[in-house]
């Protein structure tokens, strides 16, 4: 006769966020690539991990109009951390780039071959709300056009300028790299499955 376990599950272990991360960057990629079999299809090609240096090349999507979508996948194993300032400025691994200075330094690598592109930031984790930088977050993800209004010294104001300080750029190119990042959040293995 088998025991069963008794009390609480363990905690995930350590490569439990990375093959969440995994399950969600497949069924994006397989989501747009059954938007390739539909008749109005604009797709030209679906890539994963391609990249070439390890920033935002989790699923690159490829438009006719020649327009690029580059997407970073970040999932975690639970909903303790939120999307917030913190999280995205924070030291990567080994004390590597923060997410933030991963998106400006693949950005600034695309402009400068010219490619018309897209940078998205998919997350299973929820928004801050109390984050005065996300809080511009428009219906499309975006917050340059919120952020722009923003005066120097509200709130937001001050905490953009916090973000430009991290990535040691002047605002008006803080401003041209959140024109083309779109954050999503709570985009859920479940949620996705829905879409595909």
């Amino acid at each position: 006769m088998t025991t069963l376990p008794v009390g609480p599950t363990p905690a995930p272990s350590a490569s439990a966020a990375r093959l969440i991360g995994d399950d969600l960057q497949h069924l994006i990629g397989w989501y747009h690539a059954l938007r390739m079999l539909r008749p109005d299809n604009e797709i030209v090609s679906v890539a994963l991990e391609t990249y070439g240096d390890g920033n935002l090349d989790d699923v690159v999507v490829t438009y006719v109009s020649g327009r690029t979508e580059y997407a970073q996948v970040r999932a975690a194993v639970s909903a303790e951390t939120a999307l917030n300032t913190e999280w995205l400025t924070s030291p990567g691994r080994n004390n590597g780039p923060s997410i933030l200075q991963c998106f400006w330094a693949t950005w600034t690598d695309i402009r400068g071959r010219g490619h018309i592109a897209d940078l998205l930031l998919l997350t299973n984790r929820s928004l801050d709300p109390t984050d005065h930088v996300l809080q511009a977050r428009d219906s499309n993800g975006l917050l340059a056009d919120r952020l722009r209004r923003a005066t120097p010294r509200s709130d937001a104001g001050k905490a953009r300028q916090r973000w430009a300080d991290h990535l040691g750029v002047t605002e008006t190119d803080l401003y041209d790299l959140l024109d083309v990042l779109h954050i999503s959040t709570d985009a859920t293995e479940a949620s996705w499955r829905q879409h595909v």
